[in-house]
């Protein structure tokens, strides 16, 4: 038996003449005589081997817009890992710069009157959320063996003369500031480590101290404990 596609039946539909009893004459295309047609399975065999213009057309219409295109399902394998992380106890410890007493007067003002002075929030810690508290000492400075008697700090004016002075945590002038826990200011608790604990010294220098004119200076190391 013989196989036409439509397209080949519809282009000799009209061919009568020559033929008998209205038969239509035999096309170049035909399959001779004795040969069979290409099979169903051998022209699905061939489509599936030559890329369909349809089939990438879709795929491009889809990439276009954004459309999933159809791919062959991989395999896929799943595990799960732990993740950790520490936090260190820490603080940071700043000052607001220089602790400056100004003037001491050893003839007028301090020849029988101490030179006080206040400086609220001079000292800013920051530590970890929830620390409960910590200590802040403050040593000596560089010329406390010169400190004359009543005082255990001294500035100096680079010239062999001094000073006398001391840091005290209270309002009063009572409560020495020292470098010890048992000497030294307490802070906390701490909410944030964002937000600062601060703390005002109070400095005095004794009066009637016989000094020349200049300037005098000392450096002190403030250390937060925790």
């Amino acid at each position: 038996m013989k196989h036409d596609t439509g397209k080949r039946f519809a282009a000799r539909g009209g061919q009568t003449a020559g033929g008998q009893n209205g038969q239509a004459m035999p096309h170049p295309g035909d399959v001779p005589v004795g040969k069979t047609s290409v099979g169903f399975a051998e022209r699905f065999a061939s489509f599936r081997r030559k890329p369909s213009r349809y089939l990438i057309l879709l795929s491009a219409v889809s990439l276009a817009f954004g459309l999933p295109v159809l791919r062959a399902q991989a395999g896929s394998s799943s595990t799960t890992f732990q993740v950790s992380m520490t936090v260190a106890r820490n603080c940071k410890i700043t000052t607001s710069g220089t602790f400056n007493f100004g003037n001491y007067d050893p003839v007028v003002a301090n020849a029988s009157a101490p030179l006080n002075v206040t400086t609220p929030a001079f000292i800013s810690v920051n530590c970890n959320k929830n620390t409960k508290s910590i200590w802040v000492g403050l040593d000596a400075g560089t010329n406390s063996s010169h400190a004359p008697a009543g005082s255990t700090r001294a500035v100096s004016d680079g010239n062999g003369d001094y000073i006398g002075y001391d840091f005290y945590q209270d309002s009063a002038f009572t409560t020495l500031w020292g470098n010890t826990q048992a000497t030294a200011q307490t802070l906390g608790p701490f909410t944030s480590a964002k937000t600062p604990v601060t703390a005002t010294v109070y400095g005095q220098a004794p009066a009637g101290q016989d000094v020349p004119v200049g300037t005098y200076t000392d450096t002190i190391t403030a250390t937060v404990n925790f």
